[in-house]
C-alpha cells in the first residue's frame, strides 16, 4: 500500500509540474508575441517616417525637374517647339495606323 500511495503522490507531483510547464510556456509564449507586436510597430514607425522622407525628396526632385525644362524651354524655345511638333506628328502617325483597318481575311469581293 505505501507503493501504492507514493506513485499517486508522484502522480501529482508531475501532473503540478506539467501545469506549472504549461503556465509558463503560456507565460512566455503571450510575452514573445508582445515582443513581436511592439518591434513590428517600430518598424512600421520606422518605415512610415523613410517613405514620408523619400516623398518629400521626390517631391522636391520632380520640381527641380520641372523647373529645369521651364529654364530650357525659356532658353531655347525654338528647340521646344520642333520638339513638341515631332511629338505631335509621331503621335498623329501612330493614331492613325491603330484606327485604320487592316486587310479583312475571309472575305472575298
Amino acid at each position: 500500500m505505501a507503493q501504492n500511495s507514493s506513485s499517486h503522490e508522484e502522480l501529482r507531483e508531475g501532473e503540478a509540474d506539467a501545469r506549472s510547464a504549461r503556465d509558463h510556456f503560456k507565460a512566455a509564449g503571450a510575452a514573445a508575441a508582445e515582443e513581436l507586436k511592439q518591434r513590428a510597430a517600430a518598424a512600421a514607425d520606422v518605415l512610415k517616417t523613410r517613405a514620408g522622407r523619400a516623398a518629400a525628396e521626390e517631391r522636391v526632385w520632380a520640381g527641380d525637374q520641372f523647373s529645369n525644362l521651364q529654364d530650357e524651354v525659356e532658353a531655347r524655345p525654338h528647340r521646344a517647339t520642333l520638339v513638341a511638333l515631332g511629338i505631335g506628328v509621331f503621335a498623329g502617325v501612330l493614331i492613325s495606323a491603330l484606327l485604320r483597318p487592316g486587310p479583312r481575311r475571309g472575305r472575298e469581293a
